[in-house]
């Protein structure tokens, strides 16, 4: 699924009109490998977790490793379309996409 703002264009790896794909990303508390593609140029890949599915990740990460560390990782209450369409111009609007490490193709 693709989304064009003025300024940039937002690619998903899913419909996030189809209702089972809403059901899932809300039960799972994530949705990974969205791309945030900035005026054409830069492309950025964001990781969505919402709170409690960050959480357990950063939990079972620590109790592996020392350390946890995700990159682009973006925060929302509820993983819903909507939620992610308004972050999504957020890290747009606020310019927090210039502190995210591109998408580097080989």
């Amino acid at each position: 699924m693709e989304i064009k703002q003025n300024g940039f264009q937002v690619f998903f790896d899913c419909d996030l009109d189809d209702e089972l794909v809403q059901f899932e990303m809300q039960s799972k508390g994530y949705l990974y490998g969205t791309i945030l593609k900035i005026n054409n140029e830069n492309e950025f890949q964001i990781n969505f977790y919402d709170s409690t599915r960050f959480k357990q990740d950063v939990d079972d990460e620590l109790k592996m490793y020392s350390f946890f560390y995700e990159e682009n990782v973006v925060l929302v209450d509820k993983i819903t379309k909507e939620k992610l369409l308004s972050a999504i111009n957020d890290v747009f609007l606020r310019g927090v996409y210039k502190k995210m490490i591109p998408v580097t193709r080989k």
